[in-house]
């Protein structure tokens, strides 16, 4: 009784220093106690989310204590005895010490504890929230002086595979039915984690997840409630093991939540949902309809950067069509017989026959390439795809110049048009045109000026083609002229490109209606005007249950979620998911070959069974 004693008086003034170094601005502070490491992190942090799930709202908004065994302990594999038959004296059972040497950034792996070391240090917790036991904090009885909540570390090898344990102090409250007040006491929250299961029949059906509950034994006095997460375009399951997370959040993500209640039966589809569809459409994702684009925006941008730089990167791809210097000979002669000319046949070559496969076709039919291009536009797609050093472009533009100074060559250029170009080519209408210079600068300006042009009517193309926005409603990311440099150009149609990319998802992926699409498009739009640049940013938007009935009938889901709570506030939950829950506990098995879990007929989920109960303190 006397060790007991210690270790609460000894877990106490752990936590005082703890919350002393909080005090202190330490970011994520941590302190030892005993063979543990205790840490003060956010109850909304990625930490916390990822031990309890979205469903870690048990716990009141702020400080959580993290609790898990002490790194340099466990690697020196030290005897595992319970805290409860240690026994040593004053100096050497118990030190607290600010670890000021730690990176908060360092390896992040955990060293889960047992069960029964998390329920002693779960009971010291309790001990020190206990009103009746005042006195060992110093306080008096009735203060509101209750320790931040506790999360536990668990190793998952006890025979209910726990993995975390948690503890919340309830402060005194009117009990449900309105009789009085209810004493003061704690919840205790058990996850326990297993997996991966292959059959159905290996699940808990929706009575027992209630009648496992504890204080939930009356299905009359508690209500059900399932949420369904669907991933429609994401990173495979081999993908996100092998890939550093970091780069996780860089790929194109949709995803589709669904939420309903008066739930029958576990994994059942959606019915009277609310749903909502979330799109992080990040550019450069190679299955991306607009991933052409995105070469040619990005190839642009690097000239930009190269008028501030100096530095170059050129295009060393070897293209199997003809050279840049016929291209563009080839591009004058056509622009010599004038607007009226013929459009050239284009030969229909056989789909097995040619290099064209699906995505091509795709994107063809999402982004259909201009066909009125103007003589600019058109030099500028030869050059930006053909051009591999300054000389390629140097001697592009010196034909074009002595061909608008023989008069033979008069291209049309619309009046939005102010690129040195397209003065040169005005001024030649009237034999007036002027010396260009051709040095380096004045050529890769020229260069960047005739892809902006080209660039803006694309995205304008696009966008009033498929009647997603208004003229107006562009008029921001369209800007021109001397009151907008190059580079800011340049970046305002890199945001413009994003709102596109969202734009394909919605029509490709989600196969969104109209009105959904204009939404989507809308709320991109304001975003990007008034937020810096951000690839990675994910728009959400509420949708009816009808809209989207064929992406939750035809996909599987990637998380199923049954929770279940009663009238006294106690609360379960029962979690499906196709990734382990709980990155801590080595006995799931992460590499198991499970095919395309996002389409239907396959079956593979981890489980997470999550019970509360509540007790009064004595």
């Amino acid at each position: 009784m006397k060790t007991f004693r210690a270790d609460v008086e000894d877990f106490l003034e752990s936590v005082k220093k703890l919350l002393t170094l909080h005090q202190q601005n330490e970011v994520k502070p941590s302190v030892i106690f005993k063979d543990y490491t205790l840490s003060l992190v956010d109850s909304t942090s990625e930490e916390i989310r990822e031990i309890l799930g979205s469903d870690h709202n048990f716990w009141k908004e702020g400080k959580v204590i993290l609790v898990q065994e002490d790194d340099i302990s466990k690697g020196l594999g030290k005897n595992n005895s319970s805290l409860m038959d240690e026994f040593q004296d004053d100096a050497e059972r118990s030190y607290v010490s600010r670890r000021s040497d730690a990176d908060p950034d360092e390896c992040k792996t955990c060293w889960p504890v047992s069960l029964d070391k998390a329920r002693y240090l779960l009971s010291l917790h309790n001990i020190c929230n206990n009103p009746h036991l005042a006195s060992l904090r110093g306080t008096d009885e009735g203060a509101d002086d209750a320790l931040p909540d506790m999360v536990v570390y668990c190793d998952g090898k006890d025979r209910d595979h726990t993995a975390v344990m948690a503890c919340s102090a309830n402060k005194r409250a009117r009990s449900a039915e309105g009789k009085g007040q209810r004493s003061p006491g704690m919840s205790v929250t058990t996850v326990s984690c297993f997996g991966p299961v292959m059959s159905k029949s290996s699940l808990l059906t929706v009575d027992q997840v209630i009648q496992q509950s504890g204080g939930l034994q009356h299905k009359d006095n508690v209500t059900t409630s399932a949420l369904a997460l669907y991933e429609i375009v994401g990173m495979t399951y081999h993908e996100t093991s092998v890939l550093d997370p970091a780069s996780h959040s860089h790929c194109t993500s949709v995803t589709m939540d669904c939420s309903w209640e008066h739930v029958k039966a576990i994994l059942e589809k959606p019915h009277s949902a609310k749903c909502n569809v979330h799109v992080r459409a990040v550019p450069g994702d190679m299955r991306s309809a607009a991933y052409s684009v995105y070469k040619e925006l990005s190839t642009l941008v690097g000239f930009v950067q190269g008028l501030e730089t100096e530095e170059l990167e050129w295009n060393m791809e070897e293209s199997s069509s003809e050279s840049l210097e016929v291209a563009v000979t080839r591009l004058i002669e056509k622009e010599k017989q004038g607007p009226q000319r013929k459009p050239e046949l284009q030969v229909q070559t056989p789909l097995e026959n040619s290099d064209t496969d699906f995505d091509s076709l795709l994107r063809g039919y999402v982004i259909p390439e201009r066909q009125d291009l103007y003589f600019s536009e058109s030099l500028w797609t030869i050059l930006w795809s053909k051009a591999t050093c300054y000389d390629d472009v140097i001697k592009a533009f010196s034909v074009v110049f002595r061909e608008l100074k023989t008069g033979e060559l008069q291209p049309i250029v619309h009046s939005d048009n102010q690129s040195i170009l397209a003065k040169a080519i005005r001024a030649s209408y009237q034999q007036q045109m002027h010396t260009v210079s051709v040095d380096e600068v004045a050529i890769l300006t020229m260069l960047v000026e005739i892809g902006l042009d080209k660039l803006r009517r694309d995205y304008t193309n696009f966008f009033i083609a498929s009647e997603l926005t208004t003229l107006n409603q562009l008029q921001w990311y369209l800007e021109s002229g001397d009151a907008c440099s190059l580079a800011e150009q340049a970046a305002r149609l890199q945001a413009l490109h994003n709102v596109l990319e969202v734009a394909v998802v919605s029509v490709t992926s989600l196969k969104l209606p109209p009105e959904h699409r204009r939404a989507l498009v809308r709320s991109g739009l304001s975003y990007f005007q008034s937020h810096p640049h951000d690839d990675i940013h994910t728009f959400s938007l509420p949708v009816e249950a009808a809209t989207v009935q064929s992406l939750y009938t035809s996909y599987q889901p990637s998380l199923w979620r049954l929770t279940v709570k009663g009238s006294s506030g106690t609360s379960s939950s029962y979690q499906l998911s196709m990734k382990p829950p709980m990155s801590h506990i080595h006995g799931l098995d992460p590499d198991i070959s499970v095919g395309d879990l996002t389409c239907a007929g396959s079956f593979c989920y981890y489980v997470a069974h999550t019970q509360e109960s509540k007790a009064s303190f004595v």
